[in-house]
């Protein structure tokens, strides 16, 4: 091979190595692209939500009539009352809604019960049970991140508990509890354009108050969950967008990919064509192959040519002799020799296609003697472009 077809052929090896990595560069970012486009829309289509937080709560104090023995005017919750020394109560009820979304529109409704309750101990069944509306009903608008609701009303103890009295008492009855439920009811419907649908709630907040008893205790109780809440929040407006892009981008990547193969098919020539498949026996033996710089002298040895490299690895397991491997200067041709006993030398070759064609005359560079039979070549192609272009 001349020098000229050295430099021919390096030049054209490595304009399709530039074009390749181009190409290679191109379907990475399109890949990446794809990826990320994908991981928001994912990201975006799941469910999200708002989350936000209630709680209720109720303080009662009980005011006095004068006394000897107690110098305030009144008693917190946290003391047991004697009923007689009750002038009045007062409850102090609030409840607050924490939203994690800013402008959010309140609309809410609230009023406050007092229900006396004359029970069978047994059953629990209310034998007498009026209800008084203290306070309300009353609705109103909010809009802000914060709702607090919290009325205060009087409750005139004294005559709820006369009248828990009179009514056992007129009819003479026994196994009977006597209590004052003050309730709270609260409705608070949340919207916003963060939500999926409208946030609605229905609560209460109760103090109970013993009534015909000596000492009494108030207890409170509350329908309001406690802890973190969520709803569920609008889908995202942009999604599509995110969806769109990760299709345009992935069929690019996918024309890309297409668009490589057919390039790297179509540019090989018969020297790329020897090279990947001298590399891919290289690569598959490279334990059994011994790799040599110089020509083997075959001078009085018998050349035996073997069909396939299968068959030379079945000598090599037979004879316990590495395989050699010379690849010629031009790197043309490839032999692989395994010099046997009785002055025999096994060989397979693997060289470019137009071989015969490079080197026709007597002077082949890779051995001294020509091969006795053909060696295994590799199918011809039709015209690359780079060769076209030349």
């Amino acid at each position: 091979m001349s020098e000229s077809e050295k430099a021919e052929r390096a030049a054209y090896q490595a304009k399709r190595k530039k074009m390749l990595t181009i190409f290679l560069a191109v379907l990475l970012a399109l890949s990446v692209l794809t990826a990320t486009m994908a991981a928001v829309f994912l990201n975006l289509d799941a469910e999200t939500y708002v989350y936000f937080q209630e709680e209720g709560t109720a303080l009662y104090h009980a005011y006095l009539n004068d006394n000897e023995y107690y110098e305030e005017d009144y008693l917190n919750g946290d003391h047991a009352y004697v009923s007689s020394l009750i002038h009045h109560m007062d409850a102090a009820f609030t409840y607050r809604l924490d939203m994690a979304v800013e402008d959010v529109t309140f609309r809410y409704r609230y009023q406050v019960d007092a229900q006396l309750a004359v029970l069978d101990k047994d059953s629990g069944a209310a034998i007498y049970n009026p209800v008084e509306t203290l306070l309300g009903p009353t609705q109103e608008t909010f809009t802000g991140k914060t709702l607090l609701i919290s009325p205060k009303v009087e409750i005139d103890y004294a005559r709820y508990n006369g009248e828990a009295k009179d009514f056992i008492d007129h009819y003479d009855l026994s196994g009977v509890s006597a209590v004052l439920n003050v309730t709270m009811y609260v409705d608070v419907v949340g919207v916003s354009e963060a939500f999926a649908s409208d946030s609605e709630g229905q609560y209460t907040i109760q103090v109970q108050i013993p009534l015909n008893q000596d000492i009494l205790k108030p207890q409170t109780t509350s329908t309001i969950p406690t802890g973190p809440q969520k709803i569920l929040a609008n889908a995202n407006t942009h999604k599509t967008v995110f969806k769109i892009l990760a299709i345009v981008f992935g069929v690019l990547d996918g024309l890309g990919i297409a668009a490589t193969i057919v390039f790297t098919i179509k540019t090989r020539d018969v020297h790329i064509d020897y090279t990947r498949k001298v590399q891919k026996l290289v690569s598959n033996y490279k334990s059994f192959i011994q790799k040599i710089n110089n020509p083997f002298d075959q001078t009085g040895y018998q050349v035996l040519c073997v069909d396939t490299f299968n068959e030379m690895l079945e000598l090599r397991d037979t004879l316990q002799i590495p395989i050699l491997m010379y690849e010629n200067e031009d790197k043309t041709c490839t032999r692989f020799m395994i010099p046997g006993g009785s002055q025999l030398l096994y060989t397979f070759e693997i060289k470019v296609e137009n071989y015969d064609q490079l080197y026709a005359g007597p002077a082949a560079e890779i051995a001294e003697e020509p091969a006795t039979e053909p060696a295994a070549e590799i199918e011809a192609e039709e015209p690359t472009p780079f060769e076209e272009e030349a």
